[in-house]
């Protein structure tokens, strides 16, 4: 009799235990689609997510009132900086006028932002000419060492100028992330639908006109920061970037999304200390992410978990264009979108999304994105999303490239692994 009463009251404790693990984390209640989808659209119809820009400023004063609501205590962390104001961007030639975007940061002096020459392959070119690069930026956020080096080498022979023609499924152009350091020299990106005629003039053998129209002004990117502070022992930290260069539907829009909701939830579960942090100057240089990190980011011995809301969370991996303007079913881009965790998250990991279709990146094997900036900070328990989908960087990324529906079983799994650190 003893030994069964002990077998009894150990199968008790073995079963408080079991449920304590991993019962409580399935008793979350789902974020409904519907609130997800909202968010998505807000967002985008803000416009431009540019740093400094009337859409980061209606999203800092948007996502403020959010975590307001929700019960945390919101501080706005202003980080100022010199920005491009960008006007316009083109390639005038004998058959008309190329739009495009600069690539940031373009020349301070004026006189180096408004060139002619005669167009050639950047091989080809030479002393005032404007040299040609293709380049197909698919899982790009930035330019690679390899095309800095060609942009630096074309400065010291002597080119005025350089476009680069990027291969996009829309044929807009492509946007790069800022780059600091590069060679001073005007730098035009065109997108694939002036290939044809970029062609054409460098056959022709023809000036063209290249010209970066805008100037330098005083700005200021923010931070939203909400604190939850309910005396707990432990601090768990969720962030988001807010920025991007255009309206950045699919690309910033799943994040802000789920950051919101994430918020609502989290603020009536468990007793940990919350931290949910909106940052801008994520395209260029993660600079709100760096003055958080310096002035405002929680101590790393007592956070217990760090989630960060990447880029491109969940998307429509669409065929063509004309998939998308008919809303065809499509896959989703599993094959582009990355969750880099620290290791001693691994079995979560696989366990909430190896059926959601993610590419595993482990931090001792590779982390980028934000999350280098949140593994170099020691923060040695944390999850981040990052990734791309077929329209990222792109104009046309609007709310349709994504929806609230595919991730409500994304926002299901980090709440899961969430609750266990509440």
């Amino acid at each position: 009799m003893k030994i069964a009463a002990f077998l009894a009251l150990g199968l008790a404790v073995l079963a408080l235990v079991l449920w304590q693990a991993f019962g409580r984390a399935q008793q979350v209640a789902p974020i409904q689609a519907g609130a997800l989808q909202a968010h998505l659209e807000h967002y985008a119809r803000a416009g431009h997510h540019r740093s400094g820009g009337d859409g980061d400023a209606a999203t800092r004063d948007w996502l403020s009132g959010e975590l307001r609501d929700a019960g945390f205590d919101v501080e706005v962390q202003s980080i100022p900086f010199e920005q491009w104001n960008h006007e316009e961007a083109y390639l005038e030639t004998a058959g008309g006028r190329l739009e495009g975007f600069p690539l940031w940061w373009p020349p301070r002096d004026p006189g180096l932002r408004s060139v002619s020459g005669r167009v050639r392959l950047v091989a080809d070119a030479g002393p005032g000419d404007i040299g040609v690069i293709s380049i197909d930026p698919y899982l790009l956020a930035s330019l690679k060492d390899e095309h800095r080096k060609v942009i630096a080498d074309a400065r010291e022979r002597g080119l005025v100028g350089i476009i680069i023609l990027t291969k996009t499924i829309s044929g807009e152009h492509f946007a790069f992330n800022a780059e600091a350091g590069l060679a001073d020299i005007a730098v035009l990106i065109l997108g694939s639908e002036h290939a044809g005629a970029v062609d054409k003039v460098i056959a022709d053998e023809t000036a063209a006109q290249l010209r970066l129209h805008g100037d330098y002004q005083t700005s200021a990117t923010w931070n939203v920061i909400g604190r939850l502070n309910r005396a707990g022992s432990e601090t768990v930290v969720v962030s988001t970037p807010r920025t991007g260069w255009f309206n950045c539907g699919a690309e910033r829009g799943p994040g802000v999304a789920l950051f919101v909701e994430l918020a609502r939830w989290a603020a009536s579960e468990g007793d940990a200390d919350l931290v949910f942090v909106a940052t801008g100057g994520h395209e260029i240089a993660h600079i709100g992410m760096d003055a958080f990190m310096k002035a405002g980011a929680p101590d790393p011995q007592t956070t217990a978990n760090w989630v960060h809301l990447g880029a491109s969370i969940a998307a429509h991996e669409w065929a063509d264009p004309d998939e998308r303007r008919l809303g065809a079913s499509s896959a989703q881009n599993s094959a582009t979108r990355w969750i880099i965790f620290s290791e001693n998250q691994t079995f979560e990991m696989f366990r909430h999304f190896h059926s959601l279709g993610y590419q595993f990146s482990p931090a001792n094997v590779s982390v980028f994105g934000e999350a280098k900036d949140v593994h170099a900070a020691g923060y040695s328990r944390f999850f981040a999303f990052a990734g791309g989908h077929p329209y990222f960087h792109l104009p046309s990324d609007e709310a349709d490239n994504t929806s609230g529906e595919m991730l409500v079983p994304v926002a299901l799994a980090i709440q899961k692994i969430m609750l266990k650190s509440l």
